[in-house]
């Protein structure tokens, strides 16, 4: 008869290199943790349901593994071995296998599709996203939720993070339900566009040239902003080309270049954050980023000493980087500057208007 002692020791014997893992931090918490945890679920002589549970353990360990790409992906192969040499050990050849648990990790065009998916206005289910994605498991699907919004997690820890381009994709999630089924519809107000382009030197250097060529005219910081984003996505090598071949023939390319690494306040890091629309639950600051990036014109009132004063049509520019204190410069003279405005998020008194 099958018991949970038997169970244990067939765990043991079938773990190779996994056992590893038993009481590293792989995540919160270790392999071992979930595994112990699926036995104790297990009721008494059920051997499927024991082998089941220990499949969710390792999913639930590899979900919260914070490692890289390539580390989860090797990882997941070894699980999968795993999964497949417990079947035999228990007799449960034809059984559920590893994959309709975890499918193997796949970042960057997942979280492309799953961002762009979750624009759609009216929600979308897991299942749905599951189709949309080609990927099998909804718990798949629920994994990558979580990944792209932590605190669908529900105090489970935090997921391992997707990311494009090397960057870590985070957007607030709104879940609702349907009013006839019950489902629950996954939709993201954060205006955050993954784009991915295969560009060669000669097109990415053209594009920083562009790039700044608006910056200067136009004294527009997005174009600053993009520019750094792209230039530290580069490879060594790929940067010592562009100032070989592009930056040598033109001064100003080259000290845009210098101005973009001398940038010591971004530290490497990107510059654009989810971008929010106009909804009634934005925060102060969230309104301030949609303004900045959106170049929209708003009226806004600020406290002056012991007095509050309405400026309007206004565009929003930043005086530093972190996002902490703020410009408030009429539409009309975005150009020269000459009545800008500088206050922080305290001095605002109210919400902002967005006109346009």
């Amino acid at each position: 008869m099958f018991c949970k002692t038997k169970f244990s020791e067939i765990l043991r014997e079938t773990a190779g290199d996994c056992e590893r893992f038993f009481d590293a931090r792989g995540g919160p918490y270790s392999l071992g943790y979930y595994i112990d945890k699926a036995e104790t679920e297990t009721p008494a002589g059920d051997c499927v349901s024991a082998y089941r549970n220990a499949l969710e353990g390792m999913a639930d360990f590899l979900e919260q593994k914070q490692a890289s790409l390539f580390t989860r992906q090797r990882l997941w192969y070894e699980l999968n071995e795993w999964a497949l040499r417990l079947a035999k050990a228990l007799g449960l050849g034809g059984s559920a296998c590893f994959e309709e648990y975890s499918e193997r990790p796949i970042e960057t065009d997942a979280a492309i599709g799953l961002v762009k998916a979750l624009h759609d206005k009216s929600g979308i289910t897991k299942k749905q996203l599951a189709e949309r994605l080609g990927v099998k498991s909804e718990r798949t699907v629920r994994n990558y939720l979580r990944a792209l919004d932590p605190n669908l997690s529900e105090g489970e820890g935090r997921p391992a993070p997707l990311r494009v381009g090397g960057h870590i994709i985070r957007v607030k999630i709104d879940v609702t339900e349907e009013e006839k089924t019950g489902a629950r519809k996954y939709h993201t107000e954060d205006r955050l566009h993954p784009i991915v382009l295969q560009l060669n030197t000669m097109q990415t250097g053209h594009l920083l040239l562009a790039l700044e060529n608006a910056y200067h005219e136009k004294d527009d910081s997005v174009c600053f902003d993009t520019a750094h984003d792209i230039w530290f996505q580069l490879s060594e090598t790929a940067q010592e080309r562009i100032r070989e071949v592009y930056a040598c023939r033109n001064k100003d390319l080259a000290d845009f270049i210098d101005e973009l690494e001398d940038d010591d306040s971004l530290e490497r890091e990107v510059r654009f954050r989810p971008e929010y629309t106009q909804r009634e639950d934005m925060s102060l600051r969230q309104q301030l980023e949609s303004a900045f990036k959106s170049s929209c014109c708003v009226t806004l009132t600020l406290r002056r000493g012991t007095e509050r004063k309405t400026y309007k049509n206004m565009r929003i520019d930043r005086c530093d980087s972190d996002f902490e204190r703020w410009l408030a410069v009429p539409a009309d003279e975005w150009q020269e500057r000459s009545n800008k405005v500088e206050f922080t998020e305290d001095d605002v008194a109210g919400e902002i208007n967005f006109l346009y």
